[in-house]
């Protein structure tokens, strides 16, 4: 198994992680912590953590995941009706949450969808992909043949878009 180790340890892995940088909709922002008189995140050059007292590491990261999930919730709603009308599937619920293995999780029965957080991570176009992905699963629920038929006919550039999440490890 030495050539398929190899293999893979020479794919181009991309690692998710929070700390020093951050990753917004696929740019990367150096992280500052400013002592103010508010308790905001704020994306300029960088990432802004602004502080009214001195905070650890963890709470740090922890702030940075809230202002990940509420940049991933604003860009979704932006997006949703157009993304509704040309899947065909109204009323959608649309939850978040950290996961360590997938990006989505279609739950057809209840009409719900269920993103991964960390795709405020990935660009604009990465996210749209995922979020057709599981669309396609309330009409086809494996991913079979009819499956890529009915992804492909809803967004023709699913691959292209896709190839960036290709090795991503969270």
């Amino acid at each position: 198994k030495h050539s398929w180790i190899l293999q893979q340890v020479n794919k181009p892995w991309k690692v998710v992680s929070i700390g020093q940088e951050i990753d917004v909709f696929g740019k990367r922002y150096p992280v500052r912590v400013v002592l103010s008189n508010k308790n905001v995140v704020q994306l300029q050059q960088e990432c802004i953590v602004y502080t009214t007292s001195k905070i650890s590491d963890e709470e740090i990261v922890k702030r940075l995941k809230q202002f990940l999930k509420k940049c991933l919730q604003e860009y979704i709603t932006s997006i949703y009706d157009q993304v509704s009308s040309y899947t065909k599937v109204p009323n959608v619920k649309i939850r978040y949450r950290y996961m360590t293995s997938r990006f989505g999780v279609c739950y057809a029965l209840k009409k719900e969808i269920c993103l991964n957080t960390y795709l405020a991570c990935f660009s604009k176009k990465a996210i749209h992909a995922v979020l057709c992905h599981e669309y396609a699963h309330f009409y086809q629920p494996n991913h079979s043949k009819k499956y890529y038929d009915v992804l492909y006919k809803m967004y023709p550039s699913y691959e292209k878009d896709m190839l960036e999440l290709k090795y991503v490890v969270f």
